[in-house]
């Protein structure tokens, strides 16, 4: 029996090794993302800025780069100056390890290559149209390390990503059109009663931007909100004024299934608000408009009824 099982054991670790192998040699789907010119600057401890620049080349071996890496002072010297041959292997969903084997580095002092010698270096990175993110020590803040892509004349790698990111909000595009009776909405200097509304969206020209308006038909109250991808804290934001004073910033906390949650506050005539708003498209040519925990000066306010806004146009 002992016998046997080790066989099927020997038989299995066989095959796993065969099928690692396989995908090993087969070009990962980011893989056409890596070569190019990427830069980062690093804000050094006493002071001035060290810029960091790779420039990356594919090799004919499937997910096997070459990066030329080039570190600038301040006054624009060279620092350092080096070669790398990495591999790159998947480890867990968009998540990929960079396998550098091979280094060469530069003699700045006579310029010459020291050739190739063997290296270890490995990181984990992440990787779109517009960045290279390298997580070097996810417990440190400053343990991530953004590089950004150096986009040539006619390039757009920055909108490419912004579009790909915001076409979640898809079902937000047209106009909604519904009533509500307004009872606890101090904060936005608002008036009781029953009000008849309008909310529109529609995308810019490369769908980067949304622009969206919120209305009440007897014009009291009007806002104006841009919804926005922001690479740097690498989630979707909206920006809102309106005609009752308030300037309103919010963050997209969650997505799912046509439903939007978003976390919010500002500044309003009555003071700093906070509230959660769901946006909830998933019923087809509906709005279901919720807030959650709205605070007003840190004080609770009254809960606000549901508003349904039903779609009229795209």
């Amino acid at each position: 029996m002992t016998f046997k099982l080790n066989i099927l054991l020997g038989l299995a670790l066989s095959l796993v090794v065969a099928i690692a192998d396989h995908h090993g040699g087969e070009a990962l789907n980011e893989s056409s993302l890596i070569p190019g010119n990427w830069v980062r600057d690093q804000t050094q401890v006493r002071g001035g800025v060290m810029t960091w620049k790779k420039e990356i080349i594919p090799t004919e071996e499937a997910n096997t780069f070459i990066e030329t890496i080039t570190t600038t002072k301040a006054d624009g010297s060279i620092h350092r100056h080096w070669k790398l041959k990495f591999k790159v292997t998947r480890a867990n969903g968009p998540t990929l390890v960079f396998n550098g084997f091979k280094m060469d580095s530069k003699n700045l002092g006579t310029g010459k290559w020291t050739g190739w010698q063997d290296a270890n270096v490995r990181y984990t990175f992440q990787i779109d149209d517009a960045f290279w993110y390298e997580f070097r020590d996810v417990t440190n803040k400053g343990g991530l390390f953004t590089y950004t892509r150096v986009s040539k004349a006619g390039e757009n790698h920055y909108q490419t990503l912004a579009a790909k990111k915001l076409s979640i909000l898809q079902p937000m595009i047209g106009t909604f059109k519904g009533s509500v009776n307004v009872e606890n909405a101090e904060s936005y200097g608002i008036t009781e009663g029953k009000k008849n509304i309008t909310f529109t969206c529609k995308w810019n020209a490369d769908k980067t931007i949304m622009i969206g308006q919120w209305a009440f038909a007897d014009g009291s109250f009007d806002a104006h909100i841009i919804f926005s991808f922001n690479p740097r804290q690498r989630a979707i934001f909206m920006n809102g004024h309106t005609s009752t004073g308030s300037q309103i910033h919010a963050e997209l906390i969650g997505g799912y299934n046509k439903a939007f949650l978003w976390e919010r506050g500002g500044d309003t005539q009555q003071g700093q608000l906070y509230e959660k708003c769901l946006m909830d498209y998933s019923k087809d040519g509906q709005l279901t408009h919720r807030i959650i925990g709205r605070t007003l000066n840190g004080i609770p306010e009254g809960e606000e009824p549901d508003i349904i806004l039903k779609k009229v146009s795209e």
